[in-house]
């Protein structure tokens, strides 16, 4: 949803909105457990292949589950920054409806 899509919604039509949000970040901190534990298991069973931990960590983000993990993390931050854009929103429309400001 772009910003001027959102700046046309009613408050209700911004809560729904934000709660579609909130579901998709949910859904995607599910999955980021997952890849998480993937991580985990992948380094403890590739760390000795590996200079440093720094060096590991960069061949995990080279695989399909590293990936992965970085693209949900920075689809987190930007649902993250929405749903705030969003709840600013509906305040300010709950201000001018009672004129205040």
């Amino acid at each position: 949803m772009n910003i001027k899509e959102l700046l046309t919604m009613n408050p209700h039509e911004l809560v729904e909105e934000r709660c579609k949000l909130v579901e998709i970040y949910s859904k995607k901190a599910e999955r980021k457990i997952e890849l998480k534990v993937n991580f985990a298991e992948w380094w403890r069973d590739n760390r000795d292949k590996f200079k440093s931990d720094a060096s590991t960590n960069k061949a995990f983000e080279l695989t399909e589950d590293g990936l992965a993990l970085m693209k949900i993390r920075e689809a987190m931050k930007a649902i993250t920054f929405q749903i705030s854009a969003i709840k600013q929103l509906i305040e300010e429309k709950g201000f001018e409806a009672t004129n205040q400001y």
